[in-house]
């Protein structure tokens, strides 16, 4: 997606949550104060075997949005590829 960093609606997304503030904009206009932020592991998975976990660092738990947000930008920000 286009978003600045990656984003869930869900706080059980999230493991190590902490709290922070931070304004969010989102694409509808809006603002929304995100109070918390996380981390992801999300299993790799393939033939049914798993071959690993991409961890998801610093995501931000935004109760108003309706899905999950990627940041391509973040991710490559942070040495991934």
């Amino acid at each position: 997606s286009g978003a600045s960093a990656h984003m869930t609606p869900f706080r059980k997304d999230c493991i190590n949550r902490r709290p922070t503030y931070k304004l969010i904009y989102l694409a509808d206009g809006s603002t929304v104060m995100c109070k918390l932020i996380g981390n992801i592991n999300i299993p790799l998975v393939a033939k049914k075997k798993e071959l690993g976990t991409l961890i998801l660092e610093d995501v931000l738990i935004v109760p108003n949005l309706d899905r999950r947000l990627f940041s391509v930008n973040s991710f490559l920000a942070s040495g991934n590829n």
